[in-house]
């Protein structure tokens, strides 16, 4: 799936800023007339979610994602992957994607996991960069954590969002959210428990 930002006036092929999908993202919003929707933000989804507060109304559960701007080591990271799928994407991505689950989910959710590798292959390789730059440029939320309507759904063995790490970062804010925190999940609760996930997203709705 190409990403939101794709094409000559958003995709420069270096960097997807999380603000331009956003953009993209409202603008779909306006063509088919929709208002106040909620937001389901999985991981980068999330960041696009928190941006699109800022353009218009409406209700965000974040996903497996955060609102608070990547550490040092963090961007170091990202750089890291930047400059491997540059040379391709193939080992990185079966890497990465089963390093997404929690240990105990992987060999249980082979089959998905072989599916999404698949999938994420068809992506060229500068759009996984851009993204992935996208990501490691976005700044912290905090204002719009504090003044808008947003909840969180956390894996308890999120290997990408630690528990403390979340639990830290919610006591810098002046409005503490709702958590959902799904046991035995890491960051793929769409495929590692499913029922709990709809079950937690029925609350918070």
């Amino acid at each position: 799936m190409d990403l939101p930002c794709h094409g000559e006036s958003r995709y420069d092929g270096e960097k997807c800023s999380i603000k331009e999908i956003a953009e993209e993202v409202f603008n779909i919003l306006h063509v088919f007339k929709i208002k106040q929707p909620v937001i389901i933000g999985h991981s980068l989804g999330g960041y696009v979610g928190l941006e699109l507060l800022k353009l218009i109304e409406g209700k965000l559960i974040l996903l497996h994602s955060n609102f608070w701007e990547d550490s040092k080591e963090k961007k170091a990271d990202r750089d890291r992957v930047i400059n491997i799928v540059r040379r391709g994407t193939e080992l990185f991505v079966r890497e990465a994607i089963p390093g997404l689950f929690a240990p105990e989910n992987v060999s249980k959710c082979m089959k998905d996991i072989d599916k999404l590798v698949s999938r994420a292959l068809q992506i060229p390789a500068n759009e996984v960069a851009a993204a992935t730059a996208g990501m490691r440029d976005r700044k912290a939320n905090y204002e719009i954590m504090n003044s808008k309507d947003v909840s969180i759904i956390h894996g308890e063995s999120d290997p990408i969002i630690p528990t403390d790490v979340l639990q830290n970062q919610i006591t810098k804010l002046k409005k503490t959210p709702k958590v959902i925190t799904l046991k035995g999940c890491g960051h793929m609760s769409i495929w590692e428990n499913r029922p709990g996930l709809i079950e937690a997203i029925e609350y918070l709705l």
